[in-house]
């Protein structure tokens, strides 16, 4: 007779570990975009968020990992309400969403340089791409 082998879910850990490697990587490209732009000036003091607030380092790492904890949680999820194939499209039917709803967000900073629009929408998908690749290998 042959024995049924589960598949194993992935553990809250394992998908924390990738998580945040992935996140690591995309906040070291992001800041290295940063400080570029800000070598330009695409970063200039008076382009305000709608919070009144300027783009710099704090809100990038803020709001890079509000992002990653999001995502690390609704893949946990995920994979607790599907096979982990099915979370792993689902995931990635998701971050394709939330991407493309971020990529108006620059456009509420006034302002706001068109370098910095670019570089904005890069970084979205950079740490967007880097959570994907590395929370749908666990």
């Amino acid at each position: 007779m042959a024995a049924r082998v589960g598949v194993q879910k992935p553990g809250l850990v394992s998908i924390a570990r990738q998580g945040a490697l992935g996140a690591v990587i995309g906040l070291v490209i992001n800041l290295l975009l940063y400080f570029v732009g800000a070598a330009v000036g695409a970063f200039p003091p008076d382009a305000l968020t709608p919070m009144g607030v300027p783009v710099d380092i704090t809100s990038i790492v803020s709001i890079s990992l509000v992002s990653t904890v999001a995502a690390i949680g609704v893949y946990f999820v995920l994979t607790r309400l599907f096979n982990i194939a099915r979370a792993r499209q689902v995931f990635i039917v998701l971050a394709i969403l939330v991407l493309v709803g971020m990529a108006t967000t620059p456009f509420g900073i006034t302002n706001i340089p068109t370098l910095q629009i670019i570089l904005l929408e890069v970084m979205h998908i950079v740490l967007g791409g880097a959570l994907v690749y590395f929370l749908i290998k666990v």
